[in-house]
């Protein structure tokens, strides 16, 4: 199963990634405490219809930049690209190095939270 994002603004503007990805996720932002815990925990058991405000959306987007995706080094080649996030089930695997796939999530993520209009899960 999958968990799709999907921008509240632009209903073609979305980004997609499995069941657990998403959980991983949201421990990624436990610590940020932009969330309380009884929503962490609601999104990590039934997240369907759970809505992000835009401040929200940016709020997550800019601690993921300035937080875990500011030691990466971009100039690498960290795959999979941005792109493979919107569609990853009609991607190959083995055409991406799977060490550089979290940051790519990550990076994906904040990149859709800083362009959308708020979200859905």
């Amino acid at each position: 199963m999958s968990v799709i994002l999907v921008d509240l603004g632009n209903d073609s503007h979305d980004v997609m990634t499995s069941n657990a990805n998403w959980r991983d996720t949201l421990e990624v932002l436990r610590p940020f405490n932009l969330l309380n815990e009884e929503r962490i925990e609601l999104l990590q058991t039934y997240w369907m219809g759970e809505q992000f405000t835009v401040d929200e959306s940016e709020s997550i987007g800019n601690a993921l930049v300035h937080g875990p995706l500011a030691s990466i080094n971009w100039i690498d080649n960290v795959y999979p690209p941005s792109i493979f996030w919107h569609d990853p089930s009609n991607k190959k695997w083995d055409t991406y190095d799977r060490n550089t796939y979290w940051p790519s999530w990550l990076r994906a993520f904040a990149e859709f939270c800083l362009s959308c209009e708020g979200f859905e899960v």
